[in-house]
């Protein structure tokens, strides 16, 4: 049991555009732009001095479209 008998809430929240939002408010777009630099960071941070880790586009996709993950060892 928590201290009182309160329950616990927890809700992650980031900023966009300078405004703190909650997550689970988070269009599509936004959510993977998140998701993206988590694992991104994450990586980065995992492999720090031996690979740097990084969005790679794909040929004739958008921005919008994705890439997908490439690593470079540097």
């Amino acid at each position: 049991m928590l201290y009182g008998g309160d329950k616990l809430r927890v809700e992650a929240m980031v900023r966009v555009n300078g405004e703190l939002k909650p997550v689970s408010e988070l269009d599509d777009e936004q959510r993977r732009a998140l998701a993206d630099w988590l694992r991104f960071t994450y990586l980065n941070e995992l492999f720090r001095g031996r690979a740097v880790f990084r969005v790679k586009k794909a040929e004739g996709k958008g921005e919008k479209d994705g890439g997908e993950a490439c690593g470079n060892r540097g």
